[in-house]
């Protein structure tokens, strides 16, 4: 039992050590989730040694608290895998339908454990650490392992399998020149990052799935605990360290408007400093290349986001567009998407589609915005524009 305690300790501890170095030197949405894996999977850690009749009896809250989490790590380990494989990504869309399971067991299990009178209490914990283990405990670990496969086979996939226009692997695979190898080796290295946060929770669910279904029935108490939880509190321990360990080797993998280039160190500690003419070269060429691979075509696309993909702090990307392009980075993004838009007619697509079809492909979000754009770049709407103009040039 200390051994367990002092394992689980460990653990707890330096989870959230990582958590607070996350919080402050990491403050990122994209990293959000990440905190917030963090935080459960420490709390579930040090707790593990609180899994014993005579804790449980006198703290209830400690079984519908964190008897749930595992229900979350799935999807907090899916939506921080998606944000380190697209750096240009997005919230989960219905993020809340994810969360659902764990926020009705928890639910669900403190009505249970409040209708209780205190000796039906005593005699539910009783069953819990005996052969005759309620039939439902077992369908809630079968839901949890369906739940949390199913999730690692999406995370499984992306981080070992995935090689599209727009994941790590795939815009690794398309960079070319100095600017490209060093987005391609920062991206290499969040892959890396990704699939240790993927592979840590499929073994701790797997050790917790074998103290689940084979807790040694008929052993005490002291044996019971002594045996099967410490395997899933190692793993869990390991885990956190190898954390912390990999960001010691590579603490670049969560500054995701940072760089490790040579020039974007300086950037990255000077945050919003002005690049000298080498620098902003370098970050013009990456613009460059990420728009010519058409990531204006985003409509989500923002400041922040295309500095993320850029590992270039945003102050120092919207100098260098203001300086290099003489307009801001609104401006020029509605530059390529005009142009494009205006490229397609030229082609001819307005004959099988419409105006607004063509203006969304290129990357405008709605009508009203495409509307306001046009006119403030012609003085007119889009459609007097083309039917006084007919086919009109491009704008680049």
């Amino acid at each position: 039992m200390p051994l367990l305690s002092v394992v689980a300790l460990m653990g707890a501890l330096q989870g959230l050590l990582l958590l607070l170095l996350v919080a402050v030197r990491y403050r990122s949405r994209e990293n959000l989730p990440f905190g917030i894996f963090l935080l459960g999977f420490s709390l579930r850690l040090g707790t593990i040694p609180a899994w014993t009749p005579e804790v449980l009896l006198e703290h209830p809250w400690v079984f519908s608290v964190v008897g749930p989490l595992p229900l979350l790590y799935g999807f907090l380990v899916w939506w921080y895998v998606g944000e380190l494989i697209f750096p240009d990504g997005k919230v989960p869309r219905r993020w809340w339908l994810h969360v659902l399971p764990w926020f009705l067991e928890t639910i669900l299990l403190a009505g249970f454990l409040f209708s209780l009178s205190p000796q039906e209490y005593r005699d539910f914990v009783a069953r819990l650490f005996s052969p005759q283990v309620p039939s439902w405990m077992l369908l809630r670990h079968a839901i949890k392992v369906i739940l949390g496969g199913i999730y690692g086979f999406f995370c499984f996939r992306l981080v070992f399998f995935r090689d599209g226009p727009g994941s790590v692997a795939g815009r690794s695979a398309a960079g070319e020149g100095r600017a490209g190898e060093a987005l391609s080796r920062v991206m290499r290295r969040r892959l890396v990052w990704a699939r240790c946060v993927v592979v840590a929770p499929l073994l701790s669910m797997g050790a917790f799935l074998v103290t689940a279904f084979f807790f040694p029935a008929g052993s005490g108490a002291e044996e019971s605990l002594a045996s099967p939880f410490l395997i899933p509190a190692m793993v869990m321990m390991v885990s956190v360290y190898s954390f912390s360990f990999f960001l010691l080797i590579v603490p670049d993998v969560l500054s995701l408007t940072g760089t490790e280039t040579k020039t974007g160190t300086r950037q990255g500690q000077r945050s919003g400093a002005c690049p000298d003419e080498e620098d902003a070269r370098e970050i013009r060429e990456k613009l460059q290349e990420v728009l010519e691979q058409g990531m204006y075509r985003d409509p989500s696309l923002t400041l922040d986001r295309l500095s993320r993909c850029l590992n270039v702090p945003p102050r120092v990307l919207s100098t260098v567009i203001n300086e290099s392009y003489a307009e801001n980075y609104t401006q020029l993004i509605h530059r390529y998407r005009l142009n494009e838009f205006l490229e397609r007619v030229q082609e001819g697509e307005l004959q099988e589609r419409t105006i607004l079809a063509l203006a969304i492909e290129s990357g405008f979000p709605s009508k009203s915005t495409f509307n306001r754009v046009f006119k403030e770049r012609f003085g007119t709407s889009p459609s007097e524009y083309l039917s006084k103009n007919g086919r009109a040039r491009a704008i680049l």
